[in-house]
């Protein structure tokens, strides 16, 4: 637009101006170019550029990855262009305090994102809790409610070192790592005691675990009644070989005295890799368990096929605990669980609960309480 004497001669003097010795108009700002393009310092119209990072700016500006257009430096054009703990002012293009999701705050400080308005969650002071934001990108995150972080605090266990737990303080408020070592009910990854009069691992389902990893013995924790595990760990059975006999050889096992209920023709017939013995001159054979050794080993026991093959829990009146668990019972209404045959590898095992065990691939040296 040529021929302007005053600013209002190009339209909105907001927006434009007019460069009286040359009679033409400029832009003032960027509501005097069309889309996709931007006042430039000389008073032109100039499309945006795209940029892949911040080589492709000019001086004094940043590449902004979310709409690949170049701003000015301490400008925002997303919450990813700011520090941990800050998003982007959608009015002021600057970065403030606040967060919509956990990844916004600093993990290293056990950094949560909390919310007033949130729902389904455990709640803090003033109802707060962690927010709940699911969106992934910018316009989603957008629809999330602003929080703030606040830390040493967490959402779960994998919040916390190993041997801890995730959970509710006893006055209330937001989640926090504790530990959940206890020596007497807790006892996770401690050396088994053999000494007469004490138990191996302290009071209750705790039993004495094998790790293959280390061929040492250490403490599992009871979870089977669901109780959780810390992290580091996860709930697995307790499944032992020995049953009601030992046996140096397999035909000690294949007599009479322990021969199961179950009948069979073939080995295929008996569950739990046991094997069918025949009486002379019968049809009908039954079902056997298996005599397996360890690498060394002198004596074993003749594996279980059923159930009944395998050493049950139950009241020990004089101590009110069962008597392979440990569990508190009653005489009169037991309270001790059946064992059970299960499969264990290329025999039958004994599964006489649950425990907490180092989760695969790690061992007590990797997440006992004592690593920390």
């Amino acid at each position: 637009m040529k021929g302007c004497t005053q600013d209002s001669d190009c339209g909105d003097p907001a927006a434009f101006r007019c460069e009286v010795e040359t009679a033409q108009c400029l832009c003032r700002t960027n509501a005097a170019c069309k889309e996709g393009e931007f006042c430039n310092s000389q008073g032109y119209c100039q499309a945006h550029v795209g940029c892949y990072d911040n080589r492709d700016c000019p001086t004094g500006f940043h590449c902004d990855a979310a709409t690949n257009l170049c701003m000015p430096n301490g400008k925002c054009g997303s919450d990813t262009q700011c520090p941990l703990g800050q998003l982007c002012d959608p009015v002021t293009a600057v970065c403030v305090a606040g967060c919509r999701t956990h990844g916004d705050c600093n993990a290293l400080n056990r950094e949560v994102c909390v919310c007033a308005s949130a729902t389904g969650v455990d709640g803090g002071v003033e109802g707060e809790g962690p927010c709940d934001c699911t969106g992934t990108t910018e316009a989603e995150r957008a629809t999330c409610a602003i929080g703030r972080c606040v830390p040493d605090r967490c959402v779960d266990n994998g919040w916390c070192d190993y041997s801890q737990v995730c959970r509710t303080p006893p006055e209330g408020g937001l989640k926090q790592c504790q530990d959940d070592y206890d020596n007497d009910l807790r006892p996770y990854c401690a050396n088994c005691v053999y000494e007469p009069g004490q138990d191996s691992c302290g009071r209750g389902a705790n039993f004495c675990l094998y790790s293959t990893y280390t061929g040492r013995t250490y403490c599992g924790v009871d979870c089977s009644d669901g109780q959780e595990c810390a992290q580091g760990y996860d709930c697995a059975d307790v499944i032992v070989v020995w049953t009601k006999t030992r046996c140096t050889a397999q035909d000690e096992c294949m007599t009479l005295d322990h021969r199961s209920s179950l009948t069979c023709n073939t080995d295929e017939d008996c569950p739990n890799h046991g094997l069918c013995g025949h009486d002379a001159g019968s049809p009908v054979g039954y079902c056997y368990g298996r005599c397996t050794f360890h690498e060394g080993a002198k004596q074993s026991f003749c594996a279980c096929v059923a159930d009944e093959d395998c050493a049950q829990d139950t009241c020990v009146a004089e101590t009110g605990t069962c008597s392979i668990s440990k569990k508190v019972c009653d005489v009169n209404g037991d309270g001790c669980r059946k064992t059970r045959c299960v499969d264990f590898g290329d025999k039958g095992g004994c599964l006489v609960g649950q425990n907490c065990k180092p989760l695969e691939g790690l061992t007590c040296a990797d997440v006992g309480p004592q690593q920390r």
